[in-house]
């Protein structure tokens, strides 16, 4: 009983370990299949507990029995001893008389030796018993204990890929942490070179509607320059016409009245005609001069406007050519920083990886 008592405390306080056990490995999971596996091992563990526990209360069952049929027993043996001691006191008594007699009867049953043999009996199943309940008790315990061996060797194991998968696991946060830390690193570079472009094309985009404008204003400048240039040649055009025609009509006149002279007069009148006709000439000559040099003058004037306008034009087309050359070189020196933006981004970028990849292999070498 007293053995019996121990095992049975033995395979509490191992009940007790598992569930501890247990309960550590459910509280160290964290995923979902991780503890399913642990519970199926959990509900296993337990399983066998609860067969054990089965077979214990069998034992104790079977105990009680025996113990009940000894107590049955001892206290029908010592019913038969009284009775025996009685029977026997009234047998000596009855020897102890005077009178003798002699009857033919049987003779009597020799009530010690089926005592006796009752006794033995009764021994010798209660040994068989015990001896029997001993063997039983000891397979099941061997049993129990080649199960608690491997739920233990289980345990290790199980505490060895636990080991393995927080390793695992800290390995991996590690590199999220590490990616993550390098996506916010490579978002903020991505706003900061978003902003830089949009700022430097919403000055291009400036530069260009103020140029576009600018192209404007001077075609329209040339347009109306155009215009004024050709309304001053048809003025010019019809005054020349005018002057002609004037020429002409003065020519005709002088021509006129140099045939309408008398033929007699030729002294004085020669010489007045020939003085009238010197100072017609002269004045038409004046006339026309001046007339001819306010068209001289009316078309130096229309040359020098359209002279101006050209050298306007032309200083205009430069000015335009000299601020297109220079957008070009601003154009080509804003790619050059880009480029050299790029080159210098890329190679922190390699500086990053390279950091990181010896950050990860220290970290490897550290577990």
């Amino acid at each position: 009983m007293e053995c019996q008592n121990r095992e049975y405390e033995q395979l509490l306080d191992v009940k007790i370990r598992l569930e501890n056990e247990i309960d550590t490995y459910r509280s160290l999971l964290d995923g979902s299949e991780r503890y399913e596996n642990e519970l199926f091992l959990h509900q296993n563990v337990e399983a066998d507990i609860n067969g054990l526990k089965k077979l214990l209360d069998e034992l104790n069952m079977s105990k009680s029995d025996l113990e009940i049929q000894i107590e049955s027993l001892t206290e029908e043996l010592t019913f038969l001893k009284k009775n025996h001691e009685e029977e026997m006191k009234n047998w000596q008594g009855t020897v102890a008389g005077d009178i003798n007699v002699e009857i033919n009867a049987a003779p009597g049953v020799d009530l010690t030796a089926v005592l006796n043999k009752m006794r033995t009996d009764y021994e010798a199943l209660a040994e068989q018993n015990r001896k029997d309940a001993e063997t039983w008790f000891i397979e099941k315990s061997k049993e129990l204990n080649t199960t608690i061996n491997v739920s233990a060797k289980e345990t290790t194991t199980n505490k060895n890929q636990i080991a393995d998968l927080k390793h695992i696991l800290q390995s991996l946060e590690i590199d999220m942490k590490t990616q993550l830390s390098l996506r916010q690193s490579l978002e903020r570079t991505l706003a900061e070179t978003e902003g830089q472009y949009c700022a430097q094309l919403l000055k291009i985009q400036g530069k260009i509607s103020s140029v576009e404008n600018q192209v404007q204003q001077i075609r329209e400048d040339m347009e109306c320059q155009n215009a004024d240039y050709r309304h001053l040649l048809d003025i010019k055009i019809r005054l020349e016409n005018e002057i002609e025609i004037y020429r002409r009509l003065i020519d005709g006149e002088a021509s006129g009245k140099g045939m309408k002279e008398p033929s007699g007069k030729k002294g004085e009148s020669g010489q007045r005609s020939s003085k009238d006709l010197g100072s017609q000439n002269l004045g038409s000559e004046k006339g026309s001069g001046l007339r001819a040099s306010g068209s001289d003058v009316r078309g130096t004037k229309t040359g020098t406007e359209t002279s101006s306008r050209k050298s306007e034009a032309r200083n205009i087309e430069s000015t335009t050519e000299d601020k297109e050359e220079e957008e070009e070189e601003e154009e080509e020196e804003e790619e050059e920083e880009e480029e050299e933006e790029e080159e210098e981004e890329e190679e922190e970028e390699e500086e990053e990886e390279e950091e990181e990849e010896e950050e990860e292999e220290g970290e490897e070498e550290e577990s």
